[in-house]
């Protein structure tokens, strides 16, 4: 989802979501606390993006080097592009989802 972005503004900016969309108005919390919250709301929210971000259905957010290199791809005419590609073969693409159900989400049967 943030490829490629390791700016100071962009750790802030992730942790300010984090503090506001996760832990709430508390100040300190405790370690267990934060544990559970990385990896039972924050890790599975960030995976559930990068699939988004991999299927198509949500938009990377870019640095700007890849935003001008995108920019100036967009405006090659299609025989100019055509030129800088040396090798374009179709191929079936096949996505495999995994879903992992931690043993106290599922549901028991008795």
């Amino acid at each position: 989802v943030h490829y490629g972005i390791d700016t100071n503004n962009y750790i802030e900016s992730w942790h300010s979501n984090l503090k506001a969309n996760y832990l709430g108005r508390g100040r300190k919390h405790r370690l267990d606390y934060m544990i559970r919250i990385l990896t039972q709301d924050v890790e599975p929210d960030f995976m559930y993006a990068h699939v988004r971000c991999g299927l198509g259905f949500q938009g990377r957010h870019l640095c700007k080097a890849e935003r001008i290199a995108k920019e100036r791809a967009s405006t090659l005419m299609y025989e100019e592009a055509q030129i800088h590609v040396e090798q374009l073969e179709r191929q079936k693409v096949y996505f495999f989802i995994f879903l992992c159900i931690h043993p106290s989400d599922a549901l028991h049967f008795s």
